[in-house]
């Protein structure tokens, strides 16, 4: 009877200690960083310079115009992929004796990003390229009593652009980004089509390089 015992006390604790030589062997998982270099989804906006061409009597002239853009950012270790959307739209108007002139302008910008990321603690250094499409339409009305002379055309025009961009985040939060790009971006205009049936569809031939820097705020969840 004692030596059962014995046995069983010896086998209890046998019992206890691997257990606890499981438990000690056991190392935690890693924790992954919410900042630089996880896999998550945000949106962002951007606050920055860009050229646009508004249309006139005399045809299409560049103006420079201070831009904001939305996007859709998806990123991973290695990646970034952002969907952006913007809008712009201006309007003018002259009126003075005997002359009345009126101007609008619109454009609606669709894109992607493509970038590849190399990270760094809390900073991220992003590289590669946007590209999209821009819609514009424009109109125009002059009248002239001096003159008795009387203008007015809508025009509408699809541009492609397309440039490299290198840039930079800081999570100054788990969820929460600042940053700033540089860009360098071409666009290539399309042809107008006029709404004068006379007019029709004619060439412009535009094209802009703009250098552009562009400051960032992301939001990830």
């Amino acid at each position: 009877m004692l030596r059962f015992h014995i046995l069983l006390s010896v086998a209890l604790a046998g019992s206890a200690f691997a257990q606890d030589s499981t438990r000690a062997s056991v190392t935690p998982a890693p924790s992954v960083s919410p900042g630089v270099g996880a896999s998550r989804m945000g949106f962002g906006v951007s606050v920055g310079p860009a050229t646009v061409l508004l249309a006139g009597p005399d045809g299409s002239y560049p103006s420079e115009q201070v831009m904001s853009a939305f996007y859709f950012s998806v990123s991973g270790p290695r990646f970034k992929f952002e969907p952006e959307f913007a809008v712009n739209r201006l309007s003018a108007s002259v009126d003075a004796d005997g002359y009345n002139f009126e101007q609008t302008y619109m454009a609606l910008r669709f894109g992607v990003g493509l970038l590849g990321v190399s990270k760094a603690d809390k900073l991220g250094l992003y590289y590669g390229g946007r590209l999209g499409v821009i819609l514009e339409s424009a109109s125009y009305e002059v009248n002239d009593e001096v003159f008795g002379e009387s203008d007015s055309d809508s025009e509408e025009r699809t541009n492609f652009y397309v440039g490299p961009v290198l840039g930079a985040e800081y999570f100054i939060a788990d969820n929460f980004s600042v940053g700033a790009e540089g860009q360098l971006i071409f666009t290539f205009t399309g042809d107008y089509t006029s709404g004068d049936e006379e007019s029709g569809t004619y060439e412009t031939g535009y094209e802009t390089i703009d250098s552009r820097a562009l400051f960032f705020l992301r939001w990830y969840y």
